[in-house]
């Protein structure tokens, strides 16, 4: 809570209550953990325990943990970084790819497909429902959406599916999807 370190260098049941802790190992002897932090943010924390009464963690031990516990995290978060990053390339090759495909199509329903399955890549995610408003130009609603293709999602979804909440827009008389 405080993202500091916190050193319990014996009666660790005792002093664990002081934070609210109430289950403790009644085996271990002295405890000491260590925040990893990230800028902003705490990515974790590093702790070691000792259950041999005649050796207690010390301060000398807390000092020597910070060192480790800083460099492991700018270690961490460079890796998280750096996955971030390739996951970044990733995307924007497969935008990159997708972009070149659908401009090289006029074929409605292959553009509609390509767009529904390529969501699902570039966001990483689980399920994807793709509306279109058809401009009258089918026998539904000008003025509502239609499912055109989905991926991912229930039967009870695909066969009654919820409209997309809408918003309007100031500048137009057309209504906008709310992406979610």
């Amino acid at each position: 809570r405080r993202r500091e370190p916190l050193l319990l260098p014996d009666r660790v049941g005792r002093r664990a209550l002081r934070f609210g802790i109430s289950e403790v190992d009644p085996a271990i002897q002295s405890w000491l953990g260590v925040p990893l932090l990230a800028h902003d943010r705490v990515m974790g924390c590093l702790v070691v325990y000792t259950d041999r009464p005649e050796h207690l963690l010390t301060r000398n031990d807390l000092d020597l943990l910070v060192t480790i516990a800083g460099q492991a995290s700018i270690a961490i978060d460079n890796v998280q970084l750096y996955g971030q990053a390739r996951d970044r390339v990733i995307q924007l090759t497969t935008l990159n790819n997708i972009a070149n495909t659908l401009s090289g199509t006029l074929d409605a329903q292959h553009v509609l497909d390509l767009v529904g399955s390529s969501a699902v890549a570039v966001a990483g995610c689980d399920a994807v429902a793709l509306y279109v408003w058809w401009d009258g130009q089918q026998e539904v609603s000008p003025d509502m959406p239609t499912l055109v293709r989905y991926h991912g999602l229930s039967g009870s979804f695909v066969n009654s599916p919820p409209m997309p909440q809408l918003l309007k827009r100031p500048d137009d008389q057309r209504t906008q999807p709310m992406i979610v």
